[in-house]
């Protein structure tokens, strides 16, 4: 994956693929393309990989917007850019940002990193 620069409200963003700690094995290590393939292929395998994107973009993004990711912005962007539903974002953001162990957590209708 590269990085690349995308506009979120008013807002500039530089997208830094970044992987979780927990995922190195190379299947992780997927583009956009290589996604959309997968999509037609294995769900399963689509799923397990958008996450893991959802992931590295929302890591990305609360790193370049310490004031908090716009819920909103984030789940159509997150839609757009990997070909996911936004109720598929939504239920990411659930899990990530809701759940009490979660790394990050919504405050005002934005995400930010918990401290």
């Amino acid at each position: 994956m590269r990085k690349r620069t995308i506009p979120i409200g008013s807002n500039e963003v530089l997208i830094e693929p970044v992987l979780p700690t927990a995922t190195l094995e190379p299947s992780a290590r997927v583009n956009k393309s290589t996604l959309d393939n997968l999509k037609a292929l294995d769900l399963v395998e689509f799923n397990r990989e958008a996450e893991q994107m959802f992931l590295s973009m929302l890591d990305t993004l609360c790193k370049q917007i310490p004031d908090g990711v716009n819920v909103r912005a984030l789940r159509a962007e997150c839609a757009f850019k990997l070909g996911i539903s936004t109720e598929t974002a939504k239920r990411y953001i659930e899990k990530y940002c809701v759940a009490f162990s979660a790394p990050y957590q919504l405050r005002g209708g934005n995400v930010v990193r918990k401290k």
